[in-house]
């Protein structure tokens, strides 16, 4: 984990957000090269700001099955 996890910074202006957006490119790549994976077929998407509480149990699941991650991942794979 980084020293940011769980926490969102502020934009407060063009040059933060220019900023931000370079630290999650980077931290999107950094992963990618743990795992061996080509940061160029990360897509990274917009999302607007949503302030959503949910179970854990929906999110996470020791066989990887949860419904939120599975319909997630439908949505993605239908607007590819």
């Amino acid at each position: 984990l980084h020293e940011q996890h769980g926490r969102c910074p502020q934009a407060n202006s063009v040059e933060d957000f220019q900023h931000n957006l370079a630290t999650v490119r980077r931290r999107i790549a950094d992963a990618c090269r743990r795992v061996g994976r080509d940061p160029a077929g990360v897509r990274l998407l917009p999302v607007p700001d949503l302030d959503l509480r949910v179970p854990v149990s929906l999110v996470w699941r020791r066989d990887n099955l949860s419904p939120l991650i599975t319909r997630f991942r439908a949505l993605l794979e239908h607007s590819a």
